[in-house]
């Protein structure tokens, strides 16, 4: 595999993950302050860190079938 190949798949791959980390992070953290401000702990956690990882897998998954279609296209 050439090092411009390489490069590709480490930007896919970073492409799909920090996405993912960045909603799943920020939906326990909000959950966190939120729970603060109202004394719900630990529900409003859970609930929007639960909601960021079903949010981070949706993208991902919307992420991949796009990749999915432009690489059919593209093969001969």
């Amino acid at each position: 595999m050439s090092d411009s190949g390489l490069s590709t798949i480490v930007a896919r791959v970073a492409g799909l993950v920090l996405p993912m980390t960045v909603t799943v992070v920020g939906g326990f953290f909000l959950g966190g302050w939120l729970d603060t401000k109202l004394g719900t702990s630990p529900l409003l956690l859970l609930g929007f860190g639960l909601g960021g990882l079903l949010i981070g897998f949706w993208r991902m998954n919307t992420e991949l079938q796009k990749a999915r279609k432009k690489d059919d296209r593209d093969a001969p």
